[in-house]
């Protein structure tokens, strides 16, 4: 259970447990995470064989009508981003470890000068509105993170994304300043019950 001071913030429990299985079961499955790096900055649901890794109800995709759910969105890009983050890498999950945290250690490290570069990146990210230039943006984090050796929490990710998309609060939103804090901090104030 992950508890800090200040402001608590409360996950959505479906998305964080789909997908902590997901990259469980996909951890050591190198063809599988390959497949999903096709759909790093696509559209949830485009690539019909990665659907069952990477939205929750894949089962009923192809008899919806409506667009992707903002929880298609969150578990997709997470999924996608850990893919894309495993790329010749293991161990890239690492409990507790938000966006934010994650940009502020590869600020502070300066690994082979990845800081300076990773910097510009995470700024595009909390300035990015909508969930597709948030991906896009967080995908060119996740590379820089991958070089240095930094982990990231993508369950926890996957909450961030979804609330990302349900605060109505442009351009401040609450999960971009948060990072922010947090890249600052070190620290999160998430809940995990």
């Amino acid at each position: 259970m992950l508890r800090n001071s200040g402001t608590d913030t409360h996950v959505n429990r479906e998305v964080y447990d789909f997908v902590r299985d997901k990259i469980n079961n996909l951890s050591n499955d190198a063809f599988t995470l390959a497949k999903i790096r096709n759909g790093v900055n696509m559209e949830p649901g485009i690539i019909p064989d990665i659907r069952e890794h990477t939205v929750m109800d894949a089962s009923n995709w192809d008899n919806r009508e409506n667009k992707p759910t903002p929880e298609d969105w969150a578990t997709y890009v997470a999924i996608t981003l850990f893919a894309e983050h495993s790329r010749n890498r293991s161990n890239v999950y690492e409990e507790g470890v938000t966006l934010g945290m994650a940009a502020g250690r590869l600020r502070r490290s300066n690994k082979d000068n990845i800081g300076y570069p990773a910097v510009n990146v995470f700024d595009a990210v909390l300035r990015a509105i909508g969930i597709k230039l948030l991906s896009r943006y967080s995908c060119n984090l996740v590379g820089h993170m991958r070089t240095a050796g930094e982990g990231l929490d993508y369950p926890l990710s996957a909450t961030d994304l979804l609330a990302f998309q349900l605060d109505k609060c442009k351009p401040n939103n609450k999960i971009q300043t948060r990072w922010m804090i947090e890249s600052i901090t070190n620290k999160t104030n998430i809940l995990i019950d």
